[in-house]
């Protein structure tokens, strides 16, 4: 389906769903030409909507690439280079060389760490009645467990967090400008540099961390210094990115909802149903990664050419009516749940059941603290994106 649409009307970052529900109605995958006054790497990209298309989507692995390589033709920067944008055995390679970090058994054991961090963090905000959820607590989570993990120094946290926000902008390919662009390469070059001096000084470098064994797998070739850089730069950014959203995200919907926080008030077993419902009805990632197909291939009668593009609209499959029931009602009561949040298939997220984790704890203490805590206005403010969803700031009322 041919059309035009404007990503940057205001109402669409405010309420994307309804643009969707249209979307998916007409049974038709969107057809996105690239901004007219920018220089564009692509010729257009489908936008599938609908859950069962977009399962079949993640799930190919054969005609469907996610390899950077048939766009940029090998001419890219090291920060691309990690298993994301890999396929088959090249990602596998790559994937198997962190595992080990986002296991569950690894996850079960920082789970103390997680739960001290937290309440540090709730600790300070006793001190003011009214904060900033976003800033003040759904921020600090995951800067302080993804920099643990690392072995990023933790000081360094606030001045990534403004390279990633710059560097995720110009990811938003259906918003993006020459400004966007250029702050975007701008903040990948400072991270790339920022990273080769801790790299340079690995005798700084904490044992036990990503950073630690992908040095040493770089030694040992297991990988080469593009892929090093690459690889940290990915978890890096991917390890706060989305948490921040998940977190900010719920919180959001709880306290817009009180009948449901109260119900996780009085019975706090319910918080991980939750969490599946904050990652259903506000999904963190709105899009998938890039995607191309390799050779012709028919999606429900849709045929997608070999060097087209395509992308999968998570947060419309999230509300697809024929899934889910009452899709665009929030119910962390709600049973029936097969989202695709994370994703699906071999690219499926590595760090969900961190992100989880994360999540799990921060609900459970801080409902537990603040029972009583009230919104300061009902008015959502949105990040100005349509790759991620998550707020720019939640005020409330201690």
């Amino acid at each position: 389906m041919k059309q035009e649409f404007d990503f940057n009307d205001p109402e669409f970052i405010k309420n994307p769903h309804p643009f969707y529900t249209k979307l998916r109605a007409s049974k038709k995958p969107l057809w996105v030409l690239p901004r007219p006054d920018m220089r564009s790497s692509n010729d257009g990209i489908w936008v599938f909507s609908r859950y069962e298309d977009c399962v079949a989507i993640l799930k190919q692995s054969t005609s469907i690439s996610n390899d950077l390589n048939y766009r940029f033709k090998g001419d890219t920067i090291p920060f691309y280079m990690h298993m994301l944008n890999h396929d088959g055995k090249e990602h596998a390679r790559l994937r198997r060389l962190v595992n080990q970090f986002f296991s569950t058994q690894y996850i079960t054991n920082l789970e103390t760490h997680i739960y001290n961090v937290v309440e540090n963090h709730i600790e300070s905000m006793i001190k003011n009645k009214d904060i900033n959820l976003i800033t003040d607590f759904a921020e600090k989570i995951p800067f302080d467990v993804i920099a643990s993990i690392l072995g990023i120094p933790l000081s360094d946290m606030p001045r990534i967090r403004k390279w990633t926000i710059a560097i995720g902008n110009g990811f938003d390919t259906f918003t993006v400008n020459e400004e966007i662009i250029q702050k975007q390469q701008q903040a990948l070059l400072l991270l790339l540099d920022y990273l080769r001096v801790l790299i340079k000084n690995e005798e700084e470098t904490e044992n036990q961390t990503v950073l630690y064994s992908l040095i040493q797998a770089q030694k040992e070739g297991h990988l080469n210094n593009d892929e090093l850089l690459g690889m940290v730069s990915f978890l890096l950014i991917a390890g706060h990115e989305t948490t921040i959203a998940l977190i900010g995200n719920g919180l959001w919907l709880l306290l817009s909802h009180p009948e449901q926080w109260q119900l996780l008030v009085e019975n706090p077993g319910m918080i991980p149903q939750a969490i599946e419902e904050v990652l259903r009805f506000e999904s963190p990632a709105q899009r998938s990664s890039f995607r191309i197909a390799t050779k012709t291939i028919d999606i429900n009668g849709n045929i997608v050419k070999p060097g087209e593009q395509l992308t999968v609209a998570i947060a419309s499959a999230n509300r697809d009516e024929t899934i889910f029931t009452d899709p665009h009602s929030f119910d962390i009561q709600r049973e029936v749940n097969p989202h695709i949040a994370f994703g699906i298939g071999v690219h499926s997220c590595i760090g969900q059941h961190l992100a989880r984790v994360e999540a799990r704890i921060a609900f459970e203490k801080i409902i537990a603290r603040f029972p009583h805590m009230k919104l300061k206005s009902n008015i959502p403010q949105w990040r100005s994106s349509t790759f991620f969803r998550g707020l720019e700031s939640l005020c409330v009322t201690l």
